[in-house]
């Protein structure tokens, strides 16, 4: 009884400290919390966010890792992990760990975005453009897919393509079609 009163009173004031963007503090009170429960997938991976945060990257890895050996279908710890291993160019490995993701949720945005622009570093446009439509599927809103799929259509020469996803951002994020046009070295044309 001690002790889930202890998990409960650090994790209520870990989620406190995290509102406060106090990352450091939040990072050592999940850790608190993980050591009284250790198999508790949750408090590994909020840890290893918050650690992320304040450039323990390692620390934050091995606490993702450590995550999915408990739980190998933890979707917060594998994108966690894919989007470190991302961060640090390890573009095949987080392709890897997002399409777990999808395989285990399919509507997963976040990580057909991931996967997107992991296979847009690989060189593989194809596939990144697949994963950005995704994206923009599942979160028609959003600006950032249609950021990304920009810069794949550009890289590709796909002048048509760019194009139809301008006007349609256009519509809602004006600005962001704006600086689509200036990044993707865009004519202003007169109909736009």
């Amino acid at each position: 009884m001690i002790k889930k009163i202890k998990i409960f009173l650090l994790t209520s004031l870990a989620h406190v400290v995290s509102a406060l963007d106090k990352n450091y503090l939040a990072a050592h009170l999940w850790l608190k919390a993980s050591k009284l429960e250790p198999q508790n997938t949750i408090f590994l991976t909020t840890a290893g966010e918050h650690l992320w945060k304040i450039n323990k990257k390692n620390y934050s890895i091995n606490l993702f890792r450590k995550a999915i050996i408990l739980d190998k279908c933890y979707t917060p710890a594998l994108f966690n992990l894919g989007y470190a291993l991302q961060k640090k160019g390890h573009y095949v490995e987080s392709i890897v760990l997002f399409t777990k993701i999808v395989k285990i949720d399919s509507n997963h945005d976040l990580a057909f975005y991931g996967r997107g622009i992991s296979f847009f570093k690989t060189k593989k446009y194809e596939n990144a453009i697949d994963d950005f439509k995704k994206t923009i599927a599942l979160q028609p809103m959003s600006p950032y897919a249609y950021y990304q799929i920009s810069h794949v259509y550009s890289r590709l020469g796909k002048i048509d393509e760019l194009k139809k996803i301008i006007i349609k951002v256009k519509a809602f994020e004006p600005q962001v079609a704006d600086q689509l046009k200036r990044i993707t070295n865009w004519i202003v044309i007169s109909d736009f």
